[in-house]
């Protein structure tokens, strides 16, 4: 994605925020910040100067760089979830929440419905532009930083 984006003439920024987010973090261990290095995209640290932005339930905040880009393009992974039985686009959106406050979220909103409406709000708050699955395996478990089994 990055090198057909920079063949249109793009400048590529990348980011992403896992649940447990540090200041150093560089998506390092996915892979993704090698990316970076190896396409000239420039890394962006979604926990730098994070903005609020309002829900219909409340507000969050959110990286500040979704306000600052022309469009936003979401990659999300195809697997499962133990709120949302599989994440998918919309669930992607989450990583641009930097930091804990993800945790939160997942705290508040406990069930199934609750936090398919919060994702729903956030959504309506950031919209990505496009989203583009990968499927071509998917992750089963538990969650990221658990036992994954590929399928």
């Amino acid at each position: 994605m990055v090198r057909f984006l920079q063949s249109l003439g793009a400048t590529v920024l990348v980011g992403d925020s896992p649940a447990v987010h540090t200041q150093k973090f560089k998506g390092v261990k996915s892979g993704i910040f090698k990316v970076c290095e190896t396409t000239g995209a420039t890394w962006i640290n979604f926990m730098d100067s994070p903005v609020e932005k309002s829900l219909r339930k409340g507000k969050i905040r959110v990286a500040a760089i979704a306000d600052q880009v022309d469009l936003i393009i979401s990659l999300p992974k195809f697997k499962n979830h133990e709120l949302v039985y599989f994440t998918g686009a919309i669930k992607n959106t989450l990583g641009i929440v930097p930091g804990f406050s993800k945790g939160k979220q997942h705290a508040l909103h406990q069930d199934r419905n609750k936090f398919g409406e919060f994702l729903v709000d956030l959504n309506e708050a950031i919209t990505p532009d496009y989203f583009l699955m990968d499927g071509i395996m998917g992750m089963e478990g538990p969650g990221p930083g658990r036992d994954y089994r590929l399928k």
